[in-house]
This record gives C-alpha cells, sequence and structure tokens, in this order.
C-alpha cells in the first residue's frame, strides 16, 4: 500500500480532485479548516507550532508519530509533483504547467501511482533528480545562508548521529549535486530511520540557535533554516546508506 500525500499551506486554485495524492494541510491552512484529513495539528504528536520555520517537515513529523504504517509513504507540494509516465518530454528535468483540472488530472492518475510502485521494486527511493551545483553543497549553504547555522548543524551531526552517517560529513565539501525540495516516496522502514536521523538533528540545532529574524525580501528566509538543512540531510543520508534512487522528472504548477 502507498500513502502519498499533497503538501500545502494555503488554499489552491485547482484542488486535487480525488486520487492517489491525497492532501494534507498545514500551517495557517491547517489552523483555520478543520476540514482536510490530514493536518500537521491533527491530533497526537505533532511539531505544528513550528511550521514557521521547519515549513513542510511539520507533516512528515505528524506522518512519522501518528500515520498507521503503510509500505510505503510518499510525499508531494501542491505546486511541485511528480511525474512518473514516459511522456514525449520526459528527458526534461522540470516542466512548468498551468494548474488546471486537466494537469492535475494527469498526474493524479491511479497510472502515476502504479508507475511509482513499478520503480519502487528496483529503487530505494523516488526523488526528484540532481542538480548540478557551481559550488559545494556547503559553499551554496554558505552563499546564502548564515553560515553559523551549518557549522552548527555539521557539530550536531558530528554528535548525535551514528557513525555510518557522520563520517560522509566531508562528502559536502566536494559533492555539487543536490536534489531540492524535501519531497520523495519510499518505504516506510527507511521513512522511519530518515526521520530519526532528521529531527534528532534538527531539534538539537534549533534548540542551540533559536529561531531566527525574518529578513525582508530575503529569497531563502533565516527563519526556515530547518527546513533548509532538512534538504542538505536527504543528501548525505541518500549517500550514506546508498540508496537507489530513481530521479524523477518535477512539474512545476503556475496559478495553484
Amino acid at each position: 500500500m502507498l500513502k502519498m500525500f499533497s503538501i500545502t499551506h494555503d488554499q489552491v486554485a485547482n484542488p486535487l480532485p480525488s486520487g492517489w495524492i491525497e492532501p494534507f494541510a498545514i500551517g495557517d491552512l491547517a489552523r483555520a479548516s478543520t476540514g482536510y484529513t490530514y493536518r500537521d495539528n491533527g491530533g497526537g504528536d505533532n511539531i505544528a507550532r513550528l511550521h514557521s520555520c521547519f515549513s513542510e517537515l511539520t507533516a512528515h513529523y505528524w506522518a512519522w508519530k501518528n500515520l498507521e504504517k503503510t509500505e510505503y509513504i510518499g510525499f508531494c507540494h501542491y505546486r511541485r509533483y511528480f511525474n512518473l509516465l514516459e511522456t514525449p518530454q520526459i528527458h526534461v528535468q522540470q516542466l512548468v504547467a498551468q494548474g488546471s483540472p486537466e494537469v492535475l488530472g494527469f498526474l493524479n492518475q491511479d497510472e502515476q501511482k502504479q508507475r511509482a510502485l513499478q520503480i519502487l521494486q528496483t529503487s530505494d527511493v523516488i526523488a526528484p533528480r540532481q542538480s548540478c551545483l557551481p559550488t559545494t553543497i556547503r559553499d551554496q549553504f554558505y552563499q546564502n545562508h548564515p553560515s553559523f547555522v551549518w557549522d552548527e548543524f555539521v557539530r550536531v551531526v558530528e554528535q548525535v548521529s551514528p557513525p555510518w552517517l557522520s563520517k560522509y560529513l566531508p562528502w559536502f565539501d566536494v559533492a555539487h549535486e543536490i536534489r531540492w525540495f524535501p519531497i520523495f516516496i519510499t518505504r516506510w522502514e527507511i521513512f522511519e530511520e530518515y526521520c530519526t536521523l532528521l529531527f534528532d538533528v534538527l531539534f538539537l540545532v534549533f534548540q542551540r540557535i533559536g529561531a531566527l529574524a525574518p529578513v525582508e525580501g530575503a529569497r531563502f528566509q533565516p527563519t526556515r533554516y530547518p527546513a533548509f538543512l532538512a534538504e542538505r540531510f536527504l543528501m548525505l543520508y541518500l549517500h550514506a546508506k546508498g540508496l537507489r534512487v530513481y530521479g524523477a522528472q518535477l512539474v512545476i504548477l503556475q496559478g495553484a
């Protein structure tokens, strides 16, 4: 069984039709509406109060702590979806499309789900295709975010992560490849291990640094540093585990 969620923090112009992708409300939307089956404040163990800093991770945390265990679990975003079907433009890393009912119907059709299940027979994780940075992962973070955040992140990984993971930290100093956005599909046991490791690190980093003030006009808001760190941590985890990753095409929706 595969549970797939589309995480959204706002009402969208073109809500998903019923299908294999289920909406998951976070932030203001979750607080304003009880009409969603899945919400980051939907009871049980949750970190909804941290949404302004942890972004989509509040949905990951809620699912990890409260969702009934399933064989496979996945997350996309109300503006970013996987296309797993062999279309004429499948070679393109990202496609931009209007958030129309027709496009959403294409992304949410059962054939996408069946293709995901087929891929997961030979791959451990479905994630966005890799992008190549002009600098290393570490230097790219330094250029776009407070350097002390990265330095604390590295210290915490060294302190609390198992040796099989922390020993690969130098990889950040040489690697140029990254998979953007905290979206993926994988087996439950991988998701569970990843969340255990990730939140052990992020909670301690956040405890030490605290919430940062927003910066007007900043492309990457300092307030959201835990979410930005999570993207890098996922890359470290995939590399250290040697997991088989299927790089999927992303469809970026406009007008949604």
